[in-house]
């Protein structure tokens, strides 16, 4: 018996890449809902407050998306360190205007 892998070529709308990057995409979706679910389940058990839970559920998904994207940029060949860069600048900008509005921080004009 032998295995035949196909060509690049014959794969529909684009090669390899893509699909490793729709199948990272998929297995991301279906393990980040069940640990979704999971901490849901064990924070009930313990009866966390309700804030909490919403709190912790909410951070869990934002670091799910942003870890998933960064590997899927990363098979697209996207240097993720580019991103990550002007993301560090942009929340530091935020950070520093936000804390302007403080008079022994704000600038003397």
């Amino acid at each position: 018996m032998t295995v035949t892998v196909p060509s690049p070529d014959s794969i529909p709308f684009g090669g390899w890449l893509e699909v490793q990057a729709l199948l990272v995409l998929v297995v991301a979706f279906i393990s980040g809902r069940l640990a979704l679910n999971w901490t849901g389940r064990a924070m009930r058990r313990a009866r966390v407050d309700l804030g909490t839970q919403i709190l912790v559920k909410r951070a869990l998904l934002v670091i799910w998306l942003i870890v998933t994207l960064l590997v899927v940029l990363g098979i697209l060949g996207v240097n993720p360190a580019g991103l990550l860069a002007v993301a560090g600048a942009v929340g530091l900008a935020f950070s520093i205007r936000r804390g302007c509005h403080k008079p022994h921080l704000r600038a003397t004009r």
